[in-house]
């Protein structure tokens, strides 16, 4: 019998286009009794954040989160991954473009993203299957919520204590 994952995911970033960029990626995993579990992430400030890395990694989070959960033994297989976005984007590229540029993955925009989620959805395919699915922006608003306040509360820690902000603009200034 196989196993079925649903994922929710939503990744964003605000101050868009700056050195003090800041950007989160939230997942979703629907469980039984229509509960859920999830997870948000603050992105590295270097790269400096953009949309697209913040989709990525959020979509990267998702499949790493099905293949801790495969190691754990507690799924069946054949494992069969669902993961839903609102970016039209993320979707077509997972599932048209990944392929394509993973073998260039060194000398692109977002290679090391591309690399681990090609590397990550190979290992689920050996024993079962990913589908990356679009849906309304309507249907995904707890991804979209958590990874909202994931950004908050970043911005919050920045105005808490505005070192990591100062040294941004600093090393902005100066390289």
């Amino acid at each position: 019998m196989s196993s079925v994952m649903n994922f929710y995911v939503n990744g964003a970033c605000r101050r868009l286009g700056r050195s003090y960029t800041i950007g989160a990626a939230a997942c979703v995993l629907e469980t039984l009794n229509d509960t859920c579990e999830i997870r948000s992430m603050k992105l590295s400030s270097n790269p400096i954040p953009t949309n697209h890395r913040a989709e990525l990694m959020a979509i990267i989070m998702a499949l790493r989160w099905a293949e801790e959960e495969t190691e754990k033994g507690y799924l069946g297989t054949p494992l069969n991954v669902q993961i839903r976005s609102d970016s039209k984007h993320a979707v077509e590229f997972m599932t048209k473009e990944i392929h394509e540029l993973n073998a260039s993955a060194d000398n692109i925009v977002n290679g090391d993203l591309i690399q681990e989620a090609a590397d990550l959805m190979g290992r689920i395919q050996a024993e079962g299957s990913v589908e990356y699915i679009m849906i309304p922006r309507d249907e995904n608003e707890l991804a979209s919520e958590i990874c909202q306040n994931k950004l908050a509360d970043i911005r919050q820690s920045l105005i808490s204590d505005p070192t990591p902000f100062i040294n941004v603009i600093n090393t902005a200034r100066f390289n």
